[in-house]
């Protein structure tokens, strides 16, 4: 399986730039519509609700790819860093037992350490080559965001490591929506409103079959009825449909 790429700055990511354009593109296409003399009411509510809800679509498609690349890159940086139990497939069932014990058993203790008692075990878990105990450390200072505990020992034993611990945190926090960062995304991922057109059209539809009706029951037995019109699943009334954290 390929590594998933790292995340580019929201506001370069190709995810957040297409939601943007096709919320930025909308209303010029509403307006075109808008202007078009040669359709009936209806036919031009159709059309506008059209338009609208395939910006909506195209918004969502995004969200959904840079919600998949996150989660992607998330994963990946979290299985290729030293914060789970490294368990060789190819151990037994005993092995793997005793293995997971010792694993807990090292985890618990680092769970309830302080920062300073977290440095002190990992320089230990250096000294003695203890790899469990470090990982364990490390998954206990990841789990409570210490990063002042992570990147003191990446810098000294891990460099590598600790430019991919940085890309977590900042991920991590991007995901979360924290940071200023978050605003090139919500922005671009907000609801798109409705068009007041798009809310009418059902009413358009049932003054139109209304019409209809009264037509039909009226009319010589020799004329031709006329036919009722039906709201397609894409004309029922909803509220502005969201595509990104909001519906998240």
């Amino acid at each position: 399986m390929a590594v998933p790429l790292p995340l580019p700055h929201p506001k370069d990511d190709p995810a957040v730039r297409g939601a943007r354009l096709a919320r930025e593109a909308l209303p010029e296409v509403l307006a075109v519509l808008r202007t078009d003399t040669n359709t009936t009411p209806i036919d031009r509510a159709r059309a506008i609700n059209s338009a609208w809800r395939q910006a909506v679509a195209e918004a969502r498609r995004h969200w959904e790819d840079l919600t998949t690349r996150r989660t992607e890159r998330l994963g990946w940086l979290e299985n290729s860093l030293p914060v789970r139990p490294d368990i060789p497939d190819t151990a037994t069932a005993a092995d793997r037992q005793v293995l997971l014990a010792a694993w807990k058993t090292a985890l618990t203790e680092a769970r309830n350490a302080d920062a300073d008692q977290r440095t002190a075990m990992l320089e230990e878990a250096e000294r003695y080559g203890d790899d469990t105990a470090r990982r364990a450390v490390l998954a206990a200072a990841y789990d409570d965001s210490q990063w002042p505990v992570i990147e003191k020992w990446t810098a000294r034993h891990a460099p590598e490591a600790g430019a991919h611990f940085t890309e977590l945190r900042d991920l991590r926090e991007t995901v979360a929506g924290r940071g200023f960062d978050k605003l090139w995304v919500t922005q671009a991922f907000r609801p798109i409103d409705q068009p007041e057109e798009s809310k009418e059209l059902p009413e358009l539809v049932a003054r139109h079959n209304d019409e209809v009706r009264r037509y039909n029951a009226g009319k010589a037995a020799t004329a031709p009825p006329r036919r009722l019109l039906e709201l397609e699943p894409g004309e029922v009334p909803q509220a502005a449909l969201s595509a990104g954290p909001t519906a998240a």
